[in-house]
């Protein structure tokens, strides 16, 4: 079929993929359903079962411990409006008995949802299905989108992303003539995603111009279907309000970035870069200029099928104006996000819909491919890249969230919830320890989140934790060390004058599983700077996975004030672990004290025997 002489119609688009028919089917199934479990198998085993970040603010709500209001559920998140994210993660979180890992599950099962509608209703508008189309499942569902996959609060941004690709092929199967019903359900996406996120509100706008267009069309011949469609315009519209009202947050979110057209540009070229995965994040800016010549080339398509093809114009329109949506919001990520980078993971999978469009618009409107053998290379290539992000996918999931494991470890060691707050509110990124401290109590009380599978005994163990926040060091972080074998690290330290030092945790990172042993010794620099050595020892490193903890302990004594404390560390033997005990973090920045992360010491009253 020449597009130039006979254009399709609307029952008949252009077949981009020359599908084969049962066989190739089969193929799309069979690697959806794979793509599915393999994916839901990931999340089960490696989702967060903790909060984790920014979901630390949904704990008290989330446990019953404050009700939801309407202002909660309306309340403006850093530029996100999310009343519809919230009730579907409340729901979700109640109907679980608050467990956050199904939390996940839910955001792959509404994604594998999508992926299986998607691939029916295009095989069903073309005619039969096209190996190509395993594109798909592979687009929304590979181990690239980790981040997405494994931190239920991500919702916020699988909600959106799903009601987009409800939106994506509400317009794909339009025909001749919008229906009403069919307006009224793209109003409807278009608004929900709006209310999921702020990833959703680009398509609205662009939704409700087609909406209108294609409503004016049907004037003459239904006024009813008009008025009916021009209303959907105008739900699609309905969200803006809020996102208008919140423009001063994001103003003041970004207000200390210089903002240049530069730092804009990079960070929309960056996130249509990450838009086609993490290799698309290493290939910057090769990928992203690809992504943007693509969709230049759709959109050069789409025109031409408008001019040419009148009844595939409310398709084409469509397509292009939620092309538009989907670079929209490439564009406001540069411009509120650009400052800060946004070479991130969690965009990957907001890019989906729009690299699905891309998609699409080959599938209807570009040149088929012909040649069997070369469709069979394609597909090869899809299903060899869907392995490669999965490897990456798994790899990058330990880097995430070893520092949850690293807290629940310290939970199921029986301290309480102060000193797992001390010990790790930075590591799961919570705002201070002490509202750590408050959640933790929230979650041990309903029993839940690390908490679940029940508690180690703390009773008898009174565990008092004090971080050496003394310390006075520039506000900056220094990078982590390695340590080869034989290179000694030496890190000094103010300790606390309220009580002995006999106990020292070193969190330590082995790059691999590491074996030989970690030498130390704890020196004492009173204030005329003579030196005392305290205690010196080993531990063994055979054995260590990321993560782990060497715990030094040693005879108590009090340090002299005006003095100092040294900690020397030296590995040897095979692989050298990597130590965190350079590394600083921020405890009150007002004030520029800094504490050592990697310096906690705690007191253990001796164990009291309950009973005969």
């Amino acid at each position: 079929m020449n597009m130039a002489t006979q254009p399709p119609t609307a029952a008949e688009p252009a077949d981009s993929c020359s599908p084969s028919g049962g066989l190739e089917a089969w193929l799309v199934a069979a690697v959806t359903v794979a793509i599915a479990v393999s994916t839901l198998v990931y999340v089960y085993l490696n989702a967060f079962a903790s909060p984790w970040s920014d979901e630390w603010r949904w704990v008290p709500t989330a446990v019953g411990e404050e009700p939801p209001t309407a202002e909660w559920f309306c309340k403006n998140e850093t530029g996100h409006c999310l009343p519809l994210t919230k009730l579907a993660y409340l729901g979700t979180a109640w109907a679980t008995g608050v467990n956050f890992r199904a939390i996940a599950l839910a955001s792959v099962l509404l994604l594998a949802a999508t992926a299986t509608a998607m691939t029916l209703a295009v095989a069903r508008s073309r005619g039969s299905s096209s190996a190509l189309d395993v594109f798909i499942p592979i687009a929304l569902l590979n181990w690239g989108h980790y981040m997405s996959l494994l931190w239920g609060f991500q919702l916020c941004y699988v909600l959106p992303v799903v009601l987009a690709c409800m939106l994506l092929l509400l317009v794909s199967q339009s025909g001749e003539r919008l229906l009403a019903v069919r307006a009224v359900l793209a109003g409807g996406c278009a608004a929900a995603a709006a209310l999921c996120g702020g990833a959703g509100i680009f398509f609205s706008p662009v939704v409700a111009v087609w909406l209108v267009a294609a409503g004016l069309r049907r004037w003459r011949e239904n006024r009813a279907a008009c008025v009916a469609i021009l209303a959907a315009a105008c739900i699609a519209l309905l969200p803006l309000k809020a996102y208008l009202g919140a423009l001063p947050a994001v103003r003041n979110d970004s207000a200390g970035a210089r903002m240049t057209a530069g730092i804009v540009l990079r960070g929309t070229l960056q996130f249509l870069s990450m838009s086609v995965g993490k290799f698309g994040g290493e290939t910057y800016p090769v990928s992203g200029l690809l992504v943007a010549a693509l969709a230049a080339l759709a959109a050069a398509r789409l025109v031409q099928v408008w001019r040419r093809c009148p009844q595939e114009r409310i398709r084409a329109a469509g397509l292009g104006l939620f092309l538009a949506g989907g670079l929209g919001m490439a564009l406001g990520i540069g411009l509120s996000r650009g400052h800060i980078g946004c070479l991130q993971n969690r965009y990957s999978l907001l890019g989906a819909p729009l690299i699905l469009c891309l998609y699409l618009v080959g599938t209807y409107y570009g040149p088929p491919i012909r040649p069997a053998l070369l469709r069979r290379f394609c597909v090869a290539g899809l299903l060899v890249l869907v392995v490669l992000y999965d490897v990456k996918g798994m790899r990058l999931a330990r880097d995430m969230y070893w520092n949850v494991l690293r807290m629940e470890a310290s939970v199921q060691e029986g301290l309480p919830p102060a000193a797992v707050a001390v010990r790790h509110w930075e590591d799961v990124q919570a705002a201070t320890a002490a509202s750590l401290r408050s959640d933790l109590e929230l979650l041990r009380a309903k029993r839940v989140g690390p908490y679940r599978g029940g508690l180690a005994l703390e009773q008898p163990r009174d565990v008092a934790v004090r971080p050496m926040l003394s310390l006075q060091v520039p506000h900056v972080v220094e990078e982590l060390k390695s340590l080869a074998s034989g290179e000694e690290l030496v890190q000094s330290f103010l300790a606390a004058s309220d009580g002995p030092l006999f106990r020292i945790d070193v969190g330590a990172y082995p790059a691999r599983r590491a074996s030989g042993r970690l030498l130390w010794s704890l020196d004492e620099i009173d204030a005329s700077g003579r030196r005392r050595t305290w205690a010196s020892g080993e531990v063994s490193l055979d054995g260590w996975r990321d993560p782990a903890y060497a715990q030094l302990a040693f005879a108590p004594f009090t340090p002299l004030p005006g003095g100092h404390c040294e900690l020397r560390l030296c590995p040897e033997g095979g692989a050298g672990p990597l130590l965190n005990v350079a590394e600083c973090g921020l405890a009150d920045q007002a004030a520029g004290a800094v504490g050592l992360r990697a310096f906690v010491y705690y007191q253990r009253a001796p164990l009291q025997r309950i009973g005969p």
